[in-house]
């Protein structure tokens, strides 16, 4: 079994993808950086992936395009042009809701969301025991 084999057994989806490409485009004063992923040439026997430029911009502000693997750089470059407006204001919006959400302080009392429900942290400091969680 070759090294790419297991690593798909494994890891299916990471295995389809490649991250090794950045590109940058300017909108208005503002300089916006993303990050391309390629998805690697499905096999002959592979259901036919979708042939657009995926766009997603993350809360963390990070800004990726995942693209068929033969997608030229300007097909990528015209997608992102089109969609310029749209990634702006989102990373605004995401820049906006950072500075209103306090971080996280992992203290007794604290509240913490999981999974749709919210969960209040009742912290238990006690050498002898292993670190555990309960709900």
């Amino acid at each position: 079994m070759t090294r790419q084999a297991v690593a798909a057994a494994i890891c299916p989806k990471e295995s389809r993808t490649t991250t090794s490409e950045r590109g940058v485009f300017t909108y208005g004063n503002d300089t916006i950086h993303y990050d391309v992923i390629r998805k690697t040439k499905p096999a002959d026997n592979a259901k036919k992936t979708a042939r657009k430029v995926i766009i997603k911009v993350h809360p963390d502000q990070r800004v990726v395009a995942t693209v068929p693997h033969d997608a030229s750089d300007d097909a990528i470059v015209d997608a992102m042009h089109k969609r310029a407006r749209w990634i702006w204001q989102s990373i605004n919006d995401f820049a906006k809701q950072k500075d209103t959400v306090l971080p996280k302080r992992y203290v007794s009392g604290e509240t913490q969301f999981y999974l749709g429900k919210r969960y209040v942290l009742k912290v238990i400091v006690d050498a002898e025991q292993v670190p555990n969680v309960k709900s």
